[in-house]
């Protein structure tokens, strides 16, 4: 429409669009945005089990494992989010661009800058929820990892006598333990509900932050636990399990951290023989503290302090100093601690 009037018809089409844009995000998307960024910021998972567990006449065992419900719910308003904005997409592009009632080029058009700024809002408030939301998430491994984690999961036989038959017997499943599937299958539910509806730099970068708390809950995890040489195999079927998750979210800067826990669980699976007492031998003839010769726990416990000095081993992650932290909850510790000690650092190897 040429003359005056079309360049009111033009002026007043952009003014409903500017006003559209402004009323769906202000009153609409930006509210229940920050309400559920909201009720992710106040989720506590010990009082969600006790309440289901009350719901269910205090019987928790009925309770079956459920994800984050505020951040399912977070995420389902994410899609809804994307939605709208692809269905603004359409609407400016039929109605306003293709019609020329203006022009996406000018950036000083009112409906140009207004939908900027309506995106700007959505990618804003998408962020500060997913940034909430890794917070959430990560507490909630670290909930499941307080209550389902079993001591005797790395320490089989621990609540044996020592030399009875029970202590020689334990579990020769190899699968990964019932915790770590259970986090794996949380984490991989929630994540994957944000393929396709998320900007891949967005979805990148809270993949890798994702993938970085969860490296550091399992190191916290890992030295809590007491883990002998035949819980070592559940150990390392568990880092495995979480590693090949890891390589399925296709972010290449977490797989050396993986990588070098995978090495780490290699710490454990090295048997050392108890050493023997100075007295040994039938005839009671005193072994010398002073002799060069090596023992045969001696030589084992020079391969564990091998394994611990390889900085190139752990990809740079693990300083030796971390690597001894971890080497120390291994459930033999206290008996063969010495040995390793002057394997490491040569104690007692000369004399003043």
């Amino acid at each position: 429409m040429p003359g005056k009037h079309g360049l009111d018809a033009k002026e007043q089409c952009e003014t409903v669009f500017v006003k559209l844009l402004d009323v769906l995000g202000s009153r609409h998307i930006r509210t229940g945005f920050d309400k559920a960024v909201e009720h992710l910021g106040n989720y506590n998972p010990r009082q969600v089990r006790e309440y289901r567990a009350q719901t269910h006449n205090g019987d928790a065992a009925i309770e079956k494992p459920v994800g984050v419900e505020p951040l399912v719910t977070f995420l389902e308003l994410v899609n809804v989010g994307d939605l709208i904005q692809q269905m603004i997409d359409v609407f400016y592009a039929q109605e306003l661009v293709a019609t020329k009632l203006t022009d996406r080029e000018d950036f000083l058009d009112p409906a140009v800058k207004e939908k900027k700024r309506f995106e700007q809002m959505l990618d804003e408030r998408v962020a500060a929820g997913l940034n909430k939301g890794i917070d959430v998430l990560i507490d909630e491994v670290e909930y499941i990892f307080a209550t389902t984690q079993q001591a005797l999961d790395f320490n089989p036989g621990a609540d044996a006598k020592p030399g009875s038959k029970a202590a020689a017997v334990y579990d020769l499943d190899i699968s990964p333990t019932a915790t770590a599937k259970q986090i794996v299958d949380m984490i991989s539910g929630h994540t994957s509900m944000l393929v396709g509806s998320t900007d891949k730099n967005m979805l990148d970068v809270f993949m890798q932050e994702v993938g970085l708390r969860l490296f550091t809950a399992l190191c916290k995890h890992f030295k809590r636990q007491r883990i002998s040489v035949d819980g070592s195999i559940k150990l390392i079927s568990d880092i495995n399990h979480y590693s090949t998750f890891i390589t399925s979210l296709l972010q290449k800067p977490l797989l050396p951290y993986f990588a070098a826990l995978r090495e780490l669980g290699q710490i454990y699976l090295i048997h050392i023989d108890p050493p023997g007492t100075y007295f040994g031998g039938g005839g009671g003839k005193r072994i010398s503290m002073l002799s060069t010769k090596a023992t045969k726990t001696s030589l084992q416990a020079r391969e564990l302090a091998a394994v611990i000095a390889d900085h190139e081993r752990y990809h740079g992650i693990f300083p030796t100093e971390e690597v001894y932290e971890f080497v120390e909850r291994r459930a033999d510790w206290y008996v063969v601690k010495g040995d390793v000690e002057r394997a490491m650092y040569g104690v007692g190897c000369s004399v003043m």
